[in-house]
Parts: structure tokens; sequence; C-alpha cells
């Protein structure tokens, strides 16, 4: 399997649907109270100028890695893994955790007002609240680009380890 090409298929797989749910109403896929789409609120002509800056600034990595992949430069496509991981862990800890060990009366308070209107995939139990749709597929694809992006890059670590080069290859993978 060619593992950067995968890598590069699922970062850019990840960064148009983060695209998607940050500019597109879906209905209650990506309700939220206080937030708006994108294009929607620039349809109202009133553009989020905070909502276009931090939808780019998610949406920048898979772009960098593209592009990165594209001319063989291993340090960019390390540091949109490195994201994503991060970002994953963000994930983590604000749905995953409060659904396994149950959640925070403060985040009882939260899910109630800005997610129970939204689509969910797992059922909710007692304190345990299950992350909406849109969050589990979110993860879904950050669990996507960082394994893929990892069997993509660790063959090129080792090879540039062993002082073969420092590019990944088609061949690799």
């Amino acid at each position: 399997m060619n593992w950067p090409r995968v890598a590069a298929f699922t970062q850019m797989l990840l960064t148009a649907y983060w695209a998607l749910i940050m500019c597109v109403p879906l209905g209650a896929w990506n309700r939220q109270p206080g937030h708006e789409a994108i294009f929607e609120s620039a349809w109202k002509g009133n553009p989020d100028a905070g909502g276009i800056l931090f939808t780019l600034a998610f949406a920048l990595p898979g772009i960098l890695f593209l592009a990165a992949w594209r001319k063989g430069f291993a340090l960019l496509m390390w540091f949109a893994v490195f994201f994503d991981g991060v970002w994953f862990g963000l994930q983590f800890w604000s749905w995953w955790l409060p659904y396994i060990m149950g959640a925070s009366a403060q985040w009882q308070r939260t899910y109630e007002r800005v997610f129970s209107h939204t689509l969910n995939f797992l059922p909710s139990f007692g304190n345990h609240l299950a992350p909406d749709a849109m969050h589990t597929l979110l993860d879904v694809f950050l669990l996507l680009a960082i394994g893929a992006g990892l069997m993509g890059l660790v063959p090129a670590l080792r090879t540039a380890h062993s002082g073969r080069g420092d590019r990944p290859t088609e061949s690799q993978g």
C-alpha cells in the first residue's frame, strides 16, 4: 500500500469535512446555538471574520500536508500529523472522556444548551453524554489521518536515520 498517498488522501478528507461543517449549514448535523455557518453569515451580509480564521487555521495543516507530500518535504507532513494528534487529544478530552467516565454537571449543562438538538450515533445514558455525530465523524477522520500519516512517515524516518535519505517516496509504505 502506498501509505504517503493514503495519508495525503485522508488529510484532504479531514480538511474537506472540516470546511464543510464550518461553512455549510447542515441542520441538526452542525446546528449549535451561537454558531452560524460561514456561508450562512456571509449570505446575510455579516461574514464572521473570526470563524473564517478559525476554519482556515484548522484547515491549514491538511493543505500543508498535501503540498509537502507533493514536494517530498517530510517535516511539514510531520507537523500536520502532530497537529492532528493534538486536535484529537483535545477531542478525546472534551468528548470521549466525559462519555466514558461521565460528564461533570457543568458539561451536562453545556451539552443540554449546545448539543442536545444535534444528531448522535451513540446512545447517552445517565451522565455519559454521547459525542454528537458531527464530532464523532470528525474524530474518525482525525484517527484515519493520524494513522495513515504515521504509516506513511515512519518508514521515511527510518530511512533518514539509516542514512539513505530524508524524503518519503512513492515506493515507501
